[in-house]
């Protein structure tokens, strides 16, 4: 059951405690990054249907809407970050930690990197 408005909706399962604790664990875990994935397929979409994109990006939207859903639940295997794609990520929360540098009234937000 969902009650509220779209961005103030509270849900509320009825049922066993094993069954209300699994809508819990999918409406924290699955529903939203599905959701996000989704609504980048209908920005795709949108853009097929004005003439701007071509129609693989929306194949390729709704694949990776697929392609998650069988990873989040075991049916394909999951797949584990090159060393690469880790360095990458880590280089970007040291930036995103440090901030941009300021001078004035300028932001410098591509300064080296010690």
């Amino acid at each position: 059951e969902g009650v509220g408005t779209e961005y103030t909706r509270q849900y509320r399962a009825y049922g066993s405690l094993r069954l209300v604790s699994y809508v819990q664990f999918l409406l924290k875990y699955y529903f939203p990054i599905r959701e996000r994935i989704c609504q980048g397929g209908g920005v795709a979409m949108r853009a097929y249907a004005i003439g701007e994109a071509p129609a693989e990006l929306v194949e390729l939207s709704c694949d990776l809407a697929e392609r998650f859903s069988l990873r989040f639940f075991g049916r394909m295997p999951a797949r584990i970050p090159t060393v690469e794609q880790l360095a990458f990520e880590e280089k970007c929360r040291e930036r995103q930690a440090r901030g941009p540098k300021f001078a004035g009234s300028v932001v410098y937000p591509d300064y080296p990197v010690e």
